[in-house]
Formats: structure tokens, C-alpha cells, sequence
């Protein structure tokens, strides 16, 4: 059921390998739950989202499990037509057409993208919405990587699409801008996640936070390559603010900034520590093309990192394309920023 060597107890295949890191898969199913059974939006439309997203990447089933019991569920035939098929009324295009450029290319969510979700929902629902694809988006991504999605669950070919967007390949008149497309809410933290619109659904803040401590500060993989990864995904996603920030963490454990510079299109050639290229294998196909991870590349992941490590690495990912996908479309990217060290993510007291 996966390319890893064992998996733990779990009532599917996605909880069984993600409980090789159960603090993390109980922080997470925390989340999701609060998702998509707390409805902060109707989760009939955080299904059809995670079922097209699936759909894109080639494993339409991957997340079955988030399906909520007693939510009116789509066709997915009709999901893959959604544009055509005539059931699906205006709020659901403009969502799906949101769902569409966060899982292919986040630049391509222009403003009347991002326009047509927020006439038709309201702040908190959209932040809602834009976890619930982040989640979708990562996740699925997860399980293709890691190889634990249901058996047949590749749509046709023809209905799947691109998932890679090449680094540099999209505009570069494209400034980035630090008005965000909707306002962060009075009532916000201080630092940059709490301050920030996810301060709209204060409760799945919380959780957030709390699945991205566990992550950083209560994991079983260093600090400095988990940073490897998340600078990574930060050049590819082309996300400003993630690409000049730093973990405290990682710098003291000696990811200098000189080895920061490298982390590019080039790094195989580099200079970077042969644990770092090994990680990036792993980064470069979860990012650039899920299905694409090679038997090779599988052996050299298997034989430098445990699966615990390996599933907190994919997880890892999942998160730092996410939210930072989050970032970009919901607009509050800096257009200039120094590099900026700041404390390692940990539970909230």
C-alpha cells in the first residue's frame, strides 16, 4: 500500500501511514475536523473542491476519508464537466475555478478569480475555503507521493491535467503586493500567521497553529532540512514572504545562509549537504509532479531517513505548499522584504 517499509494501526490507508507521526495525525485530523465537519462553510463545497483537486492530480479518491457523513455528494463525472454540466449553480463555479488555479499554478487566481468567491462568501467563509484547499491540495499530494492512495484511482488521461508549473515560467511583470484581497480582522495576533486573514476563523487558527508546532518543534526530523524543504516549496510556489524568512532553529543548527543561496534550480550540483539533495528529490516531485517520484529516488529516501522521518518530511510539504498557495492568492505578498530570522513555529500555551 506505500513504498515505505511499515505503517501503524488506522481506519484507512492515508490515517495508517500518517500515524507513523501520531501527535501530527492527531493535530491534523484536529484540523480537518473542524473543517469539514465544523462548517465554517458548507462542506458539500469542500468536497466538490477536494474531489476536483483529486481529479487534477490523478487520485480523485486520495481523501475519501474527509468526506462528511450525510453532505449531498457530487457526481464526480459531473465535477470533471463542472464548467458545462448544468447542476452546478454560480457559487459553485466560482469556487471550483478557485480550486482549479490553487492546485495548478496559485499566480493564475487573478483578482476576478478572486473576486467571484468573495462577492458570493463571506471573509471567514473564503479563509474556510482556501484552508480546505490547501489541505486538499497537499494531502492529495501526500498520498500520491507516499503511494497510499486507493487502488484505481486514476481518472482517464485525457481528463488529467498539468500539475507542474516551472519555476520562472510564470510572468515577470507580476508584482507581488502587500494589500491583501480580503482584510485581516481587528481582533489579530501579533506575529505574522496570527496576524494575518486567517485571524477570520479564530478557531481553526488555533488548531493550525497547534498542527504546525507539532511539525516544527515536536518532530522527529532536524530542523535545518525540514527548512530545506519549506525554502524549497517557497521558490517554486514563488511565494515572497516564505522566501525571506527564516527558522531560528534551522540557522542554529547551521543552515547558513550561504547554503539558503543554493537551494535552487542547480542544487544538484551544489555544494549542499548529500541529506539535503535527498530531501529535495523528495520536495522537487511532491511540488513539480507527485506521480513523478522515481524507484531510484524511493531507494535514496528510504536508506538516509526512517518512515517516520519520511512521513513528517511529505507532511511537512503539504503544509509549506499550502499555506503558503494561501498567501499568494489571497494577495498579502510583500513586494521587497529583507531576509528576516524569526522564532521556530511551536504549540501555543
Amino acid at each position: 500500500m506505500t513504498w515505505l517499509a511499515e505503517a501503524a494501526p488506522g481506519a484507512s490507508r492515508f490515517a495508517a501511514v500518517l500515524g507513523l507521526r501520531p501527535e501530527l495525525r492527531d493535530d491534523l485530523d484536529a484540523f480537518t475536523g473542524l473543517l469539514w465537519s465544523g462548517r465554517p462553510i458548507d462542506a458539500s463545497l469542500l468536497d466538490v473542491c477536494r474531489i476536483r483537486i483529486g481529479q487534477l492530480h490523478g487520485a480523485p479518491r486520495a481523501l475519501d476519508h474527509l468526506a462528511v457523513p450525510g453532505a449531498v455528494a457530487a457526481d464526480p463525472a459531473a465535477i470533471a464537466c463542472w464548467r458545462t454540466d448544468s447542476g452546478f449553480g454560480d457559487v459553485e463555479r466560482a469556487v471550483l475555478a478557485l480550486a482549479e488555479a490553487f492546485a495548478l499554478d496559485p499566480h493564475a487566481a487573478d483578482d476576478a478569480c478572486v473576486a467571484a468567491v468573495t462577492g458570493r462568501l463571506s471573509a471567514p467563509e473564503l479563509v474556510a475555503l482556501a484552508e480546505a484547499l490547501a489541505i486538499a491540495d497537499g494531502f492529495t499530494r501526500f498520498a500520491i507521493v507516499l503511494g497510499i492512495e486507493p487502488a484505481g484511482a486514476h481518472v482517464a488521461d485525457a481528463d488529467r491535467r498539468e500539475t507542474r508549473t516551472p519555476p520562472g515560467a510564470r510572468s515577470a511583470a507580476r508584482v507581488p503586493s502587500s494589500t491583501p484581497r480580503i482584510a485581516p480582522p481587528e481582533s489579530r495576533g501579533d506575529d505574522a500567521i496570527s496576524g494575518s486573514v486567517l485571524a477570520h476563523q479564530p478557531e481553526l487558527l488555533r488548531a493550525f497553529l497547534r498542527l504546525y508546532g507539532t511539525l516544527w518543534s515536536h518532530g522527529v526530523v532536524d530542523h535545518a532540512t525540514k527548512e530545506v524543504l519549506r525554502l524549497r516549496n517557497a521558490r517554486i510556489t514563488d511565494c515572497n514572504y516564505c522566501k525571506n524568512v527564516r527558522f531560528s532553529e534551522a540557522r542554529r543548527e547551521g543552515l547558513t545562509e550561504d547554503l539558503v543561496t543554493l537551494i535552487d534550480d542547480q542544487w544538484q550540483e551544489s555544494r549542499l549537504p548529500r541529506r539535503h539533495k535527498i530531501a529535495l528529490r523528495l520536495a522537487d516531485a511532491f511540488l513539480l509532479d507527485p506521480h513523478g517520484l522515481t524507484p531510484e529516488a524511493r531507494t535514496a529516501l528510504r536508506a538516509e531517513f526512517s518512515p517516520a522521518e519520511l512521513v513528517e518530511m511529505t507532511a511537512a510539504l503539504a503544509l509549506f505548499m499550502g499555506f503558503s498557495k494561501i498567501t499568494v492568492v489571497l494577495g498579502r505578498e510583500p513586494a521587497a522584504m529583507p531576509t528576516t530570522i524569526v522564532p521556530t513555529p511551536d504549540r501555543p500555551h
